[in-house]
């Protein structure tokens, strides 16, 4: 019997990308030029892709399957997002912990398609091998993936049908608190493997494990596993309560995998949502407000306005574009020359100090929501004062919504973020929302403080890559027996 370690179908990928097995030190990057050479720094994308290459890029992958008229989906469809596969897939890219003292790519993707079986279950299983979300969007098949982002779009009772919001939540006693994490190992010839991930604090407080498999699709490493394992805990832990409405033209800016604040004025009887009063001065640092609201002693507030221009949300840590200096979720307005960002600038987005590094954003060509902390005195008022400018003079009747906390805890009934899962119309101008619990804190959590366990070499029995030893110290003996 024999088996073979393999490199795949060559595919597709960016005129600027510059594969894993291309570049001398084994890290992929966007470093190729126009005329093919590999330079020491990014280079831009204008859009246009080079010659088919190996890959284990997810996202390229996926690429490759939606558009392939032999084995995928070309027949159907002839329009792909390639931007947004793009910034996803540089997301791929990046390194983060493996769990044994180094780095490695976030997601890779390494997987044999043996039979043929629904085109459905084939997408959505390679796209959750980067937690990705595919659907469909202006005549083109749109990704987006799970990764830290902050507001585009705000909801109060003030643009809602009928002001009501509707709540359910996961049942406590069956959420799991333990995932048993099924990937293929390369030291048993990518043969099936196991990582146990579990949250020892819940199974110590209820005195029960709830166990779950979970499929890492195309995971050929370990610590990819255990952060699929990770993700997934956090997730059924921190994502539990879901929420769905019915609003009118402002779901048609929304997309799955967005995020949204929302503040039901209905929950704990708290009004800190409404519309920009028409009336009274509005600038970048003053916002009037359509209602009196009650700004309490030894509480923080953050001012949350609605803006209909394009921005790109950070996903890294920090950045500095165009001289600004931005943190995670913070909404980037122009490009590095100063310039109003388009669909191909946002791609080429650079951290001017650390050595133009390309970023990771989340691009939202009409629509954003801008956060500021308030700086405005506790009592009753009628107009609020951010501490730090808005990147534009708010628009009146937009809406806006505040976020309380005291002692770092957010205040129940304040603005609060959600995930979009589902958007579908329902009629000519209505339009139903479904979302669940968001947390960017999760994230950090998932790649960070982790360290894989050394299995015992007493138990762990061979690997595909041990040498068998040549016999030695042979006897015979012969017997009448």
């Amino acid at each position: 019997t024999r088996s073979y370690h393999i490199r795949g179908k060559k595919i597709q990928v960016p005129k600027n990308y510059v594969t894993r097995e291309e570049a001398s030190d084994g890290i992929a990057s966007y470093n190729r030029d126009s005329n093919g050479a590999i330079q020491s720094s990014y280079q831009d994308w204008d859009g246009t892709f080079r010659e088919e290459v190996y890959t284990n890029n997810p996202a390229w992958i996926l690429y490759d399957a939606l558009l392939s008229k032999r084995y995928g989906l070309g027949r159907f469809i002839d329009s792909v997002d390639k931007w947004s596969f793009f910034r996803v897939a540089r997301y791929c890219d990046e390194l983060v912990s493996d769990g044994k003292g180094g780095l490695e790519p976030r997601y890779t993707c390494n997987l044999v398609l043996q039979k043929q079986t629904s085109a459905r279950r084939v997408i959505q299983d390679m796209a959750t091998n980067f937690l990705g979300m595919l659907h469909w969007l202006d005549g083109e098949v749109y990704l987006t993936s799970d990764r830290p982002s902050s507001p585009v779009y705000t909801f109060g009772r003030g643009n809602v049908l009928g002001g009501l919001f509707s709540y359910s939540s996961t049942e406590y006693k069956k959420r799991p608190n333990q995932f048993v994490v099924v990937w293929n190992n390369p030291e048993l010839d990518y043969g099936q493997d196991y990582v146990l991930v579990e949250d020892t604090a819940n199974i110590v407080e209820r005195g029960l494990i709830i166990s779950k498999d979970a499929f890492a699709f195309g995971c050929t490493s370990r610590g990819q596993a255990e952060r699929f394992g990770r993700w997934k805990l956090f997730t059924t832990a921190l994502q539990t309560e879901s929420v769905s409405f019915g609003t009118s033209i402002n779901a048609t800016f929304l997309n799955p995998g967005d995020v949204i604040s929302i503040q039901d004025g209905n929950r704990q009887t708290l009004n800190l949502s409404g519309r920009i009063a028409a009336s009274g001065t509005v600038s970048t640092t003053v916002v009037p407000l359509d209602r009196n609201v009650v700004l309490l002693n030894n509480h923080s507030y953050i001012l949350n306005v609605m803006f209909f221009t394009p921005a790109a949300i950070l996903v890294d840590k920090t950045a500095t574009v165009n001289s600004v200096a931005y943190v995670q979720g913070d909404a980037i307005l122009t490009d590095n020359s100063g310039n109003a960002l388009t669909e191909v600038s946002v791609n080429n987005l650079k951290d001017e100090q650390d050595s133009n590094r390309p970023i990771n954003v989340i691009w939202k060509e009409s629509n954003h929501v801008q956060s500021r902390p308030v700086s405005t005195g506790v009592g009753t008022v009628n107009s609020i004062t951010v501490s730090s400018a808005f990147g534009a003079v708010p628009t009146r009747e937009t809406m806006w919504s505040l976020t309380s906390t005291n002692n770092n805890i957010v205040q129940g009934g304040s603005a609060k973020e959600y995930l979009v899962t589902s958007v579908e119309q329902r009629g000519p101008m209505e339009w139903g929302v479904t979302a669940v619990d968001y947390s960017t804190s999760k994230f950090s959590a998932i790649e960070s403080n982790f360290n894989l366990e050394i299995p015992d070499a007493d138990f762990k029995g061979g690997l595909s890559t041990d040498i068998i030893p040549m016999v030695s110290n042979l006897a015979l003996a012969l017997s009448n027996d």
